[in-house]
């Protein structure tokens, strides 16, 4: 079959595709949820893209996505939605991020314990989704592995972040440090998606270690994205954040930063670090000039 045929079934326009048959049972779901919390802006909206990963993961198996079973695909990927939403409230709670993707975060629209809370709430919805999903098709034997990539994600994305919260600053602008916290937080989950759709398919398990290393690929250009829109799409990151959300202003990792980190003279690097004490506002310009001025972008390119 045609990758553009594959491309249609995943995301096309069609009610059938993959992609709307989630968003169906994904507002279904939200209907599920406590009275005050279904039309939450951070609920509702979304890019979807971990959800598709479970749909790519179930295709790299060699099972077929058609009309007889990209129902149950969705549902099963409602499970990573759960995921990735609580993940986004605790996320934003602690980086103390006011707005996400144009509206206000979950713990601004509500408050702060009620972002906590509710995030445990859908960690366990989310288990419970995972749950009847798996044994709806291949009865208790897939449950196992599912449990066991979901308790992996949750674990290692927990570690990561409390690794970013407590980490020093000058360990935070340290590529090797950076890069184990994107292994930890983003990595991990965009992994379980791939993983979770490949193990739904019976994918053969002398491939998954190439599954794994695919969403390890997919989980880093990612973040290292995610990274670069301060400096190099600083319009789009105010509109999704509210301001420019240069993360090491408020001690936390930023790839970029790292990268930069690395090519600087040692008097750069002193200044570097008294910047980032100091919480001084003219650090992105400063940063903005080294990256320029090492070619952090071309680096970034070819790693």
């Amino acid at each position: 079959m045609a990758l553009e045929r594959y491309d249609e079934l995943v995301l096309g326009s069609s009610r059938n595709s993959f992609i709307n048959v989630f968003e169906t049972h994904w507002e279904e779901h939200l209907q599920s949820f406590p009275q005050r919390y279904r039309s939450s802006k951070q609920l509702v909206q979304g890019s979807r893209f971990r959800p598709v990963l479970v749909a790519w993961g179930y295709l790299l198996s060699g099972s077929d996505l058609d009309e007889t079973n990209i129902d149950e695909i969705a549902r099963l990927s409602v499970y990573v939605e759960l995921l990735h939403k609580a993940t986004l409230l605790i996320d934003d709670l602690v980086d103390q991020d006011d707005v996400r993707n144009g509206a206000p975060s979950f713990h601004v629209e509500f408050d702060h314990n009620e972002a906590i809370l509710f995030a445990i709430y859908l960690l366990g919805d989310c288990i419970e989704r995972l749950s009847t999903a798996s044994v709806r098709v291949h009865s208790s034997e897939c449950y196992p592995d599912m449990i066991e990539l979901l308790g992996a994600a949750i674990k290692n994305m927990s570690l990561g972040s409390i690794e970013e919260v407590v980490s020093r600053d000058d360990q935070l602008v340290s590529i090797t440090k950076v890069r184990r916290i994107i292994e930890l937080q983003t990595i991990a989950l965009i992994k379980n998606g791939l993983l979770t759709g490949y193990k739904y398919g019976r994918g053969d398990m002398r491939h998954l270690a190439v599954i794994g290393n695919l969403g390890y690929d997919c989980g880093y250009l990612f973040q290292v994205l995610n990274d670069l829109e301060p400096f190099l799409g600083a319009d789009l990151n105010v509109f999704h954040k509210g301001i420019v959300n240069f993360d090491v202003l408020r001690s936390r990792k930023n790839a970029t930063v790292a990268f930069i980190s690395e090519r600087l003279s040692s008097s750069e690097r002193a200044r570097l670090h008294a910047l980032l004490r100091s919480a001084d506002p003219l650090l992105l310009s400063v940063l903005n000039t080294w990256l320029v001025k090492y070619d952090v972008l071309g680096s970034i390119l070819a790693t």
